[in-house]
């Protein structure tokens, strides 16, 4: 497994270094991304010290969250309202998301984040190699947690399940991202997982703006002038949340991804 792993890593450094150099919205991106992917990875193996170090990953990584939420709702309330709109309710997004910047680039330049990463090398040196059957091992196991995913998004039709459904794409996405021959073997599978994926994600960004929204109502944030202009916002984040898990039923219903070949 150390060949999608050290490939991994690669680019999580890479990216950090241009966050230590200041923030950057796709460089906390990628970096965010290309954890996840080795996160998926970890998961297929034994031993304390991989659970251990797959749990610290994911620690770290949440310190972003704030960072990557805000700066999502900005780009989705710029997107979403007319210009004089937007510029009345920046002011107040902005101070939250320089907030959550902040810490992520607390995190990523702490001694924290250096302690883990040589561990993380280390564990490295002795991490097996993943070979294709590998791969399609782990792609088989992955449709089929989607399709039991699916049938529980498609019954209760709740956040939860939904969520559930676009952490199980994300995890087979993950695998495919990094796979050899991923084009050749499977470029169907990654077409329709790129669409479920783009879909379920902007879904999710929705659900956690509304949040967001609904938090700055409810602490008096917003002043009485510019709640119109939330409104909107809400209904925005509704309509576009409801279109893109229509698309999600209709992908779905053209091509079964659920079955492993």
């Amino acid at each position: 497994m150390s060949g999608p792993l050290r490939k991994l890593t690669a680019e999580i450094d890479r990216r950090r270094r241009g966050l230590l150099n200041g923030y950057d919205v796709e460089d906390l991106h990628q970096l965010r991304v290309n954890i996840r992917r080795l996160r998926v990875f970890l998961a297929r193996f034994d031993g304390e010290a991989a659970r251990d170090l797959r749990r610290e990953w994911g620690r770290l990584m949440r310190f972003s969250n704030d960072a990557r939420d805000w700066d999502t709702f900005v780009l989705f309330a710029q997107e979403a309202l007319t210009s004089g709109h937007f510029e009345a309710l920046y002011p107040v997004l902005a101070r939250h998301q320089q907030a959550g910047q902040k810490l992520a680039l607390e995190v990523v330049r702490s001694n924290d984040w250096e302690e883990h990463a040589a561990r993380w090398h280390i564990f490295l040196e002795t991490a097996p190699e993943f070979g294709l059957s590998d791969f399609e091992t782990a792609i088989g196991a992955a449709r089929k947690r989607i399709g039991k995913a699916w049938g529980r998004a498609y019954e209760q039709d709740d956040q939860r399940s939904w969520h559930k459904l676009r952490i199980t794409i994300k995890a087979l996405r993950y695998l495919l991202d990094t796979h050899p021959h991923a084009e050749r073997d499977h470029r169907e599978l990654i077409a329709v997982c790129k669409a479920l994926q783009t879909d379920l994600g902007n879904w999710h960004d929705t659900v956690v703006h509304g949040e967001l929204l609904g938090e700055l109502i409810e602490a008096g944030a917003l002043e009485d002038e510019i709640l119109h202009v939330a409104e909107k916002l809400s209904a925005a984040q509704r309509d576009t949340g409801a279109q893109c898990l229509a698309r999600v039923h209709e992908t779905m219903a053209e091509i079964d991804i659920t079955r492993a070949r």
